[in-house]
């Protein structure tokens, strides 16, 4: 369904910059990577690993998937749909075909997004053939950033740097910062990747505090790519802190 690569550009080079859990020795990077859009009214589900090109601290929807390449139309039927899981709810919006940003229901509006937040693009029913389309922002610097997760709540996340995410591996101490864990997966934190056509849960277990996936075996697998998100569920509210996996 999405197929993704990352591309990182410098502006001011200290060393040399790789993707996937390969360190980033260099400053003032801007990147992009392309989203395989998917046909005939299906989704795929983005994460934004970027923040904006300046200080400003978050980038418009407009900036994130620009202002030509989404299928525009003045119903929203017609065109692509992008979702915002906020709030334990769902944003609807689409581009009208002057384009301008609209929310489904609602008045003309183009949201902020901050880096390690997620988008669901639903391809337009009118469209037969793939597309792609390139997101793109600046490589996040910050030593650290923190994330609060809500207890009893769905939560739609990614990594906040332009990184793969192993939620098995990395500086995530996953129990000593809050999380759920049980010999159960019902009683313990979980998470829901999509496959292309279906979910693939994990839950944290509390014998070895790792990732299992739900009803199997397998620990390798809970890795949120570049470009790509999951749905955390807590059990409790707990706060996380991400440390920068790349170099200055």
């Amino acid at each position: 369904m999405k197929k993704l690569s990352l591309i990182v550009a410098f502006v001011v080079t200290a060393g040399v910059a790789a993707m996937a859990q390969t360190p980033v020795y260099s400053v003032n990077t801007v990147g992009y990577y392309n989203v395989n859009m998917p046909t005939n009214g299906q989704f795929v589900l983005v994460g934004l690993n970027f923040k904006d090109v300046g200080t400003r601290g978050y980038m418009y929807l407009s900036e994130v998937v620009g202002t030509n390449q989404l299928i525009r139309a003045n119903q929203s039927a017609n065109a692509d749909n992008v979702y915002l899981y906020r709030g334990n709810a769902w944003q609807d919006f689409y581009q009208r075909a002057n384009g301008v940003f609209q929310q489904v229901g609602g008045v003309t509006t183009n949201p902020a997004l901050y880096s390690g937040e997620c988008l669901m693009i639903m391809g337009s029913a009118t469209s037969l053939v793939s597309r792609t389309i390139t997101i793109c922002g600046e490589v996040p610097m910050n030593s650290t950033i923190s994330e609060s997760f809500a207890g009893g709540a769905f939560t739609l996340f990614c990594n906040p740097y332009s990184a793969d995410l192993n939620l098995n591996g990395g500086t995530i101490d996953w129990t000593a910062n809050g999380a759920s864990s049980s010999k159960q997966s019902d009683l313990a934190d979980n998470c829901y990747f999509w496959g292309g056509q279906t979910w693939v849960g994990y839950y944290l277990r509390s014998t070895d505090h790792l990732w299992h996936q739900i009803g199997g075996t397998d620990t390798n697998g809970a890795v949120i790519a570049v470009g790509q998100g999951a749905f955390y569920l807590a059990r409790g509210t707990f706060t996380n802190t991400y440390v920068r996996p790349y170099g200055l």
